[in-house]
């Protein structure tokens, strides 16, 4: 097995844990396992659930998905969104160069984060400034199959009050 063989094997087997847990996200290939977009929303959501309410979602949906991914991971990661939705779509079989291209991108920026239900189980210090966020956390959510919006992002948490004894 050559070593990119072996490096593209790797990232499927990342993508393929990082969905696991989501409905109707199977990574059996790195093309059309995320066509719909409904894989790359997962990615996102299970690092920032904050970011995209993946559970209102619909597979069938596959225009809007891939560009909230895209946006989302654009606007709020500094991921460069290297895929057109509209390609997406088109396209029978998603470019397989582009795609890995663009899953790269989100493996080097996810790598090194713990996921978000992960830190929840912990208590860590992300999930208590998560808890600390006045009202709801931002979300980019579908209003309407032809249409998507980017809500302004809640406030950043208050800074804890020194206590003095």
């Amino acid at each position: 097995m050559s070593s990119q063989t072996s490096s593209l094997r790797a990232l499927q087997n990342w993508c393929a844990r990082q969905c696991a847990s989501y409905p109707g996200v199977n990574i059996n290939d790195l093309t059309n396992s995320f066509r719909n977009g409904l894989a790359f929303c997962a990615i996102i959501h299970r690092f920032h659930p904050d970011l995209i309410d993946f559970y209102t979602l619909n597979p069938e949906n596959m225009l809007e998905n891939n560009r909230l991914a895209f946006t989302v991971a654009e606007n709020s990661l500094g991921i460069p969104a290297l895929l057109e939705a509209e390609d997406m779509v088109e396209m029978h079989v998603p470019d397989r160069l582009s795609v890995i291209t663009y899953l790269s991108q989100y493996y080097h920026h996810f790598k090194d984060k713990i996921p978000f239900e992960e830190q929840s189980k912990e208590g860590s210090d992300d999930m208590l400034s998560y808890r600390g966020y006045q009202g709801s956390p931002p979300r980019y959510r579908l209003h309407n199959p032809t249409q998507y919006a980017m809500l302004k992002p809640a406030p950043p948490p208050r800074p804890l009050a020194k206590v003095t004894y």
